[in-house]
């Protein structure tokens, strides 16, 4: 069994294969083509084979996945938050960490990095998964923002409010992932979002 204790030697199938289970305690699939990729973290200890290419990660393959998902925050550091419409309004040093803070289309993003790598990331003033990192920052954000927003809504509204609030919400994250993001509503949508964001739950 090969101990793996860094990311540098897995091609790109076999990451894919580590972050697909939507959960890390969770089972997955893989697909006919990703056969060799499967048997490779099988043999390296990541993954279990529960046959028929359907496999769970070990403890190893766990640590192994959040090295990945930290590396691939490192690809959202720096120049490529320019590219990616984001300005760099502020950065400080804070206990050995560089802080930086991004802001595109009103959306703020918070990045804390230790050697050149990303610890943290605070979007919208909520943490966001490092997993979820490149995505967000690489593409339009509207649907994460609404989706946030809805399940905030249910814990911050007034009760009588909260269930329909939280529905309507969600029906205009869906719009945005289909790229409904220009439309009237969804952007007044998304004002009301970041609202609902900032607002305490009050317990």
């Amino acid at each position: 069994m090969t101990v793996v204790n860094n990311v540098s030697d897995l091609t790109d199938a076999m990451r894919a294969l580590l972050v697909r289970p939507e959960r890390r305690d969770q089972m997955a699939q893989a697909e006919q083509s990703e056969r060799e990729s499967f048997r490779s973290l099988v043999r390296r200890g990541l993954i279990i084979n529960l046959g028929s290419l359907r496999y769970r990660l070990t403890e190893q393959g766990i640590r192994c996945r959040a090295t990945v998902e930290d590396s691939k925050a490192v690809e959202v550091a720096g120049a490529s938050m320019s590219y990616h419409g984001w300005a760099q309004v502020d950065g400080r040093e804070f206990e050995g960490h560089s802080v930086t803070t991004w802001m595109r289309d009103e959306h703020t993003l918070v990045l804390a990095g230790k050697y050149e790598g990303v610890t943290a990331a605070i979007y919208d003033g909520l943490p966001l998964d490092l997993d979820r990192l490149v995505e967000t920052v690489t593409s339009g954000s509207s649907d994460q923002v609404l989706e946030r927003a809805a399940e905030h809504a249910r814990r911050a509204a007034p009760a009588r409010f909260a269930a329909q609030l939280a529905e309507l919400l969600g029906l205009f994250a869906a719009g945005a992932r289909r790229g409904d993001t220009r439309c009237p509503l969804v952007l007044a949508a998304e004002e009301l979002a970041n609202a609902i964001l900032s607002t305490p739950v009050v317990s």
